[in-house]
């Protein structure tokens, strides 16, 4: 350790008693170093994106690059409003919509225009009534074909439950990944068959 002190004491002493002899090309040297981190430091950038940690010069990267600034879309984010922890329907749904759209006129304000494109709060209805098969697989188009053959109410539910069966029997995993979904339909069945039954009993109170 002492050897090292001592060698770098003599090359601390040696540069200092070069510089006291020859302070301007001492200042040069600053200077130019001072050029060279000035340029330096003009030439760095923050990346928030995951394009920092890859290769620049890969192809595939500069494809994705343009893919996402084209298609912004492809780098959108998602908000999920949850209401399903208020128990009231109707005022879960006002809660909402209320929510979605004070979130839309927020991230609409021009002091977010720099890094948010586009706001959309509300699915455009008309859009999927009109066009929304194509956007499902054509074996997706040939499910629903068969669950909504027949309108009626017996077969309609038949045709349910067999696609329940021929999609999620025996298959686990497809199954964990519909989870959602398949939550969702048996809750509306269970809606479904309040409403007839609340209908049925003022039918029978009516006619007694």
């Amino acid at each position: 350790m002492k050897s090292k002190e001592n060698a770098r004491e003599r090359i601390l002493a040696a540069w200092g008693s070069w510089a006291s002899r020859n302070w301007g090309k001492t200042l040069l040297i600053a200077l130019a170093l001072t050029l060279i981190m000035i340029i330096g430091v003009s030439r760095l950038h923050l990346e928030m994106t995951f394009f920092s940690v890859m290769p620049g010069s890969s192809t595939q990267v500069q494809d994705m690059k343009r893919i996402m600034a084209e298609f912004p879309f492809a780098s959108s984010i998602t908000v999920v409003v949850d209401g399903r922890m208020i128990e009231d329907r109707d005022k879960a749904e006002q809660t909402v919509k209320a929510t979605v759209d004070s979130l839309v006129k927020e991230f609409s304000r021009e002091e977010h225009a720099e890094y948010v494109a586009d706001v959309f709060g509300r699915v455009d209805m008309e859009f999927f009534k009109k066009h929304g098969l194509i956007l499902n697989k054509p074996e997706d188009i040939r499910r629903f074909g068969r669950m909504y053959e027949d309108l009626n109410l017996v077969p309609l539910f038949s045709s349910f439950n067999d696609d329940f069966e021929r999609e999620y029997s025996g298959n686990e995993e497809a199954l964990e990944d519909d989870e959602d979904l398949a939550v969702a339909q048996f809750r509306g069945f269970g809606d479904i068959f309040s409403l007839l039954e609340k209908a049925v009993s003022e039918d029978a109170s009516g006619g007694g």
